[in-house]
């Protein structure tokens, strides 16, 4: 995943994707804790009320930046329950973390002492047009045996057209694609009314 945005291991070191998930992370948290209505950490008086209120105004137009920020790069994606990026909060401070530990920082040395330069997946990529296609925006359930690819790359197809593929499926889930031996992720998507692609109508769609 991290491939596809970074042209170099170099790139993942310092990568402003991941640092802007964790802070996006970060400011979440603290916009949770200085709400000043909220009701497991009240304010004491007026003066703080006023003061956590002028940080939570900061932090709602940080986190609107942010989020922009990831939506640009195809990072992160918009969907109807926020924005759902490539890597979450964890894994972005793990990276990050790791490249800036004396091991990391050895890694690295080693390969460039060996001329060893990666290539990432978007090293000689032309990004695709996403405008107008069914799958942009918008979250995807696979579920089942697709005849004609993988998952893997099922899950690719609809990242490239703007897509976000997620693990279960919810009421802000918009499509199922259900191939064979559908399990119960098909049920639940029948019980919340999302809309059920089979292999035949999800190809249809991908090269309209």
């Amino acid at each position: 995943d991290l491939a596809r945005f970074h042209a170099t291991i170099d790139e993942v070191a310092e990568s402003p994707s991941l640092q802007a998930v964790a802070a996006l992370d970060e400011k979440a948290e603290e916009k949770t804790r200085v709400n000043p209505r909220s009701r497991a950490h009240k304010p004491r008086d007026e003066a703080e009320k006023q003061n956590r209120a002028n940080r939570l105004a900061v932090l709602k137009k940080e986190i609107e930046e942010l989020r922009g920020q990831l939506a640009d790069t195809g990072f992160g994606t918009k969907t109807k329950a926020g924005l759902t990026t490539e890597v979450g909060a964890v894994v972005a401070r793990s990276v990050l973390e790791y490249f800036k530990s004396d091991l990391g920082r050895k890694v690295l040395k080693r390969l460039h002492s060996l001329g060893i330069s990666s290539k990432g997946a978007t090293a000689d990529a032309t990004p695709k047009s996403t405008a107008g296609n069914p799958f942009a925006g918008k979250s995807v359930v696979l579920t089942g045996t697709l005849a004609t690819m993988t998952r893997s790359q099922a899950t690719e197809e609809i990242r490239a057209r703007g897509g976000s593929v997620v693990g279960s499926v919810s009421g802000h889930t918009d499509f199922v694609i259900a191939g064979e031996s559908a399990g119960s992720k098909l049920d639940q998507a029948r019980l919340l009314g999302v809309a059920v692609l089979e292999e035949k109508e999800f190809l249809e769609l991908l090269n309209p």
